[in-house]
Parts: C-alpha cells; structure tokens; sequence
C-alpha cells in the first residue's frame, strides 16, 4: 500500500470518528484516492444526541464529509452493512 493512501485512510478514519459511529467491524481501504468501506456499521448505543437519528442520514453525511476531503475521488459504500 501506497503511503499516501495510508495517510488518507488515516484521514478519512479521523473524519468518520467525529460521528456516533460503531465503528468496530468496519474495515475502511484506501485505493488511487477511493475510499471503500466495508463490513458493519451501526449508531452508538448510548451515544449523546443519538436518540431518533436515522443511520441512513448519518451515512450520507459521512460520505459528504469525506468526499469534501481534498484528495478523495470516491466513496464506495457497496459492501457496508447496516445494524439498525
């Protein structure tokens, strides 16, 4: 792996951190500046401020967040699995 992917894997791992995410059993890939999340994701239980927040949303906003990253070409969600 490139260093320059690994440094944005790290990038795009630190912006999906900032959301109420159970973060545990997703495996992000960074690849020529595509982002690839696989695996399972689900709402913190517990978290502040997460009562009555759709995880659909949440996801959009995630991908909007690393998109708005500077080097990021895409955001491939195909494989991601959602725990409601």
């Amino acid at each position: 792996m490139p260093l320059e992917d690994k440094k944005l894997r790290r990038t795009c791992e630190r912006e999906i951190a900032k959301f109420a995410l159970d973060m545990s059993k997703l495996n992000i890939r960074a690849l020529n500046h595509i982002i690839y999340l696989e695996g399972r994701i689900r709402v913190m239980r517990g978290a502040a401020g997460t009562s009555g927040m759709s995880l659909d949303k949440t996801m959009e906003a995630v991908q909007e967040v690393l998109l708005a990253v500077p080097t990021v070409r895409e955001v491939v969600m195909n494989q991601l699995q959602r725990d409601y």
